[in-house]
């Protein structure tokens, strides 16, 4: 066994590093582990605009109010990990670096295009109460000073609503039906503005969607948006 090798093995048995998408342990010479490193779960190549889905599983029927959207990953493996353990263990180093490739995400797809501010979709109160915290904010807010624009909240939800993956993709539109509305408390006007609106996941758009025909109602010029990840149909 080389010198250098033997090191390394000694390295790895005395550090422990977490990946810093999924969190499993990984190489304490690198960020990532094999699965999130080899790129099996990165939305690459080939994307549908619209749903921001490859475009072999883009299932895109209707035209929504948003003018697209866009994600890192898709919600499998370490990406669907990494989701969980933002949402449910409060882990801010997997936000953090989810929020990383959201901006890059941004840069990348929606290259040339200038935003005048960053939302997210909103959360209710007893969500917020229950968890400590709104996922889709915290991610809005850190790409938001990685892409140096404000971050506001603009959309509110006014009340309580099962949750969205809890239900068949028909019902998920009527489910949101009047509990959303927009921020009387918001610290500017939207008129004309191109807003770049956050969540972590998309699975059929609906929130994405109930989100921003509140934002163009208010006179919005454009809403595009990034999740961390989508949720292919299969």
């Amino acid at each position: 066994m080389k010198i250098q090798e033997a090191y390394n093995n000694f390295k790895n048995l005395i550090f422990t590093r977490r990946c810093t998408i999924c969190g499993d342990v990984c190489d304490v010479r690198k960020s990532l582990c094999g699965a999130c490193e080899d790129g099996t779960f990165r939305i690459e190549g080939d994307v549908c605009e619209k749903c921001g889905a490859p475009k072999k599983a883009c299932v895109c029927r209707s035209a929504p109010f948003y003018m697209s959207s866009c994600a890192p990953f898709v919600y499998e493996g370490g990406p669907q990990k990494a989701i969980f353990l933002m949402k449910y263990k409060n882990d801010l180093t997997i936000t953090e670096s989810l929020a990383a490739e959201m901006a890059e995400c941004v840069k990348k797809r929606y290259s040339g295009y200038d935003f005048d501010c960053v939302t997210f979709v909103p959360a209710h109160k007893t969500d917020v109460k229950r968890r400590g915290y709104n996922q889709a904010e915290r991610l809005a807010k850190m790409v938001a000073r990685k892409l140096d624009l404000p971050c506001y909240e603009l959309v509110k939800k006014d009340f309580h609503t099962a949750p969205q993956h809890s239900l068949p993709a028909h019902l998920r539109t009527g489910n949101l039906a009047g509990a959303l509305s927009y921020n009387a408390e918001a610290p500017c006007s939207i008129e004309h503005m191109r807003i770049l609106l956050c969540d972590d996941l998309k699975t059929t758009g609906s929130t994405l969607n109930e989100s921003a025909k509140i934002l163009l109602f208010k006179g919005a010029a454009e809403i595009r948006c990034v999740t961390a990840c989508i949720k292919l149909n299969k």
